[in-house]
């Protein structure tokens, strides 16, 4: 099950601005409604004889339109029909104020309301350019329909409303076009900011990366510079110790040397030259320690060294003969202390 996703603030900016739209075309409609119930006392003076079908068609039909929209708006999917329930909710009711304009009793009272009716259903019914352009020019075919029912020749009264109507809908449709168009504009650059902001959260992220990643490299380096000033303390203390123990050997007259399991000599002391005069690097991984011994001897020191070795015993204080590179005997005291790795 995936988790769910946070709304960003651009996401919620335009769910509390759909919400909002949504109540005030609610407040719209049903001041609308009001509007036209409230004016039903007008009926029986401006219609004497018709004013039941007036009033049924007001009341009827026209108000209970406009109700419609505002119980529709609350239903989920209202956005996919607002435009075109709009759009007929707009033509009913200015047919009808149209109606009455062109077949009542001349009244200032109708160009106001016609007046409102075109304002409202240009800019206030949240129609766009498109359903309300077509919305706007067939009420003004169809006044034109009613001005041929009900007169029979041209007057310049009539030439008069046609521009006046004709005037109402450019402006009204000019209008919305322009207001549509800086809304995509405007939401055009809302979008636009809004992936500039993911963007630069991304590089902000990621530079944030690099910065923990730089830290932990400085703390590594700082740890192997601290490493390194420890080693280097170390071997400058082994170094002196090396020295204090070279210098010890050599006062003593005494030679050190380490052995591998087949008697090869892996390491002798320097001091080995002033005593036997070899010079270490030749013995180095290139002599045994028996081979020192007088050929004679060479086999039982071998086999007693060995021996001793199997048994990781220590040597204290064996005298054993070593002959030099010239062939002279020397003999020493030595001393054997088994270390295995």
């Amino acid at each position: 099950m995936r988790p769910p996703q946070k709304q960003s603030l651009s996401d919620t900016f335009f769910v509390e601005q759909n919400s909002l739209k949504l109540k005030t075309l609610r407040l719209t409609f049903l001041l609308f409604a009001v509007f036209y119930g409230a004016f039903v006392f007008t009926d029986p003076r401006s219609f004497p004889d018709a004013w039941p079908f007036i009033v049924a068609l007001r009341l009827g039909v026209v108000v209970p339109s406009m109700l419609s929209i505002v119980f529709l708006s609350y239903h989920p999917k209202f956005h996919r029909w607002q435009q075109s329930l709009g759009s007929v909710v707009f033509y009913i009711s200015a047919v009808f104020v149209m109606g009455l304009f062109v077949f009542g009793p001349t009244s200032f009272l109708y160009y106001g309301a016609l007046y409102i009716l075109y304002a409202a259903g240009y800019f206030m019914i949240q129609l766009k350019w498109i359903p309300a352009t077509l919305t706007g020019i067939a009420v003004f075919i169809t006044y034109l329909m009613f001005v041929l029912i009900n007169q029979s020749g041209f007057s310049e009264q009539l030439l008069m409303h046609v521009i006046y109507f004709l005037f109402m809908n450019a402006f009204g449709s000019f209008g919305v076009y322009t207001l549509e168009t800086a809304q995509k504009n405007h939401r055009y650059f809302e979008h636009q900011l809004t992936q500039t902001n993911l963007n630069l959260k991304q590089i902000n992220e990621q530079h944030q990366e690099k910065i923990m990643q730089l830290s932990e490299l400085v703390n590594e380096k700082n740890k192997l510079e601290q490493d390194y000033e420890l080693t280097m303390e170390a071997i400058e203390k082994l170094n002196q110790v090396e020295s204090r123990y070279q210098a010890f050997v050599t006062q003593t007259r005494a030679f050190v040397y380490e052995l591998d399991l087949e008697g090869k000599f892996t390491y002798v002391s320097d001091s080995i030259q002033e005593i036997l005069g070899y010079d270490a690097m030749e013995l180095i991984d290139q002599r045994y320690f028996y081979e020192l011994f007088p050929s004679e001897l060479a086999l039982e020191f071998r086999t007693h060294a060995f021996s001793e070795m199997a048994k990781e015993s220590r040597i204290r204080d064996f005298k054993n003969p070593l002959e030099t590179p010239d062939g002279q005997i020397v003999w020493v005291s030595s001393f054997l202390d088994p270390h295995y790795d």
